[in-house]
């Protein structure tokens, strides 16, 4: 197809739905990106918790995958309750922190083309990704698990 047959047929067909997409991309980096995360009416800012090192009783790699799998369990369609706790098991308080530090701030991506994406909700934190994903008899078994690390 040549090229000027696709923009006197094809164009006037998409172009409501390049405008409606630039414009909601645009409305949600807006009003939905943010740098500062709110938690509990507190303002709350994973990068800030201080951790005791020594107190580790695993690998800070073996925890970055433990806050990855934390993620992984909730992105997209369906939340792996099972995964949620399993990879949280046996885990201490200070381990328990730097999860929470290497989670992080995290948004669900639409993957538009290989290696572009978007995000298509706000930047959460772990406790507010648990907040949206998990029903009520699962928060407070994510409570207990966390309640030892002082963080909620």
């Amino acid at each position: 197809m040549k090229l000027e047959t696709f923009i006197k047929t094809q164009l006037p067909i998409y172009l409501p739905y390049i405008l409606l997409g630039g414009v909601s991309i645009y409305i949600f980096k807006k009003y939905f990106s943010s740098d500062t995360i709110t938690s509990g009416g507190k303002s709350f800012d994973p990068s800030t918790i201080k951790i005791d090192i020594p107190l580790l009783s695993k690998s800070e790699n073996y925890l970055k995958l433990v806050a990855d799998s934390q993620f992984l369990a909730m992105d997209k369609y369906g939340t792996d309750e099972d995964l949620i706790f399993k990879s949280l098991e046996g885990l201490n308080a200070e381990d328990l922190k730097l999860v929470n530090k290497y989670f992080g701030k995290r948004c669900s991506r639409i993957y538009l083309l290989p290696g572009v994406s978007q995000c298509i909700s706000p930047y959460l934190n772990l406790f507010e990704w648990y907040s949206q994903e998990l029903d009520a008899s699962d928060l407070e078994k994510i409570k207990a698990i966390w309640f030892k690390t002082g963080l909620i």
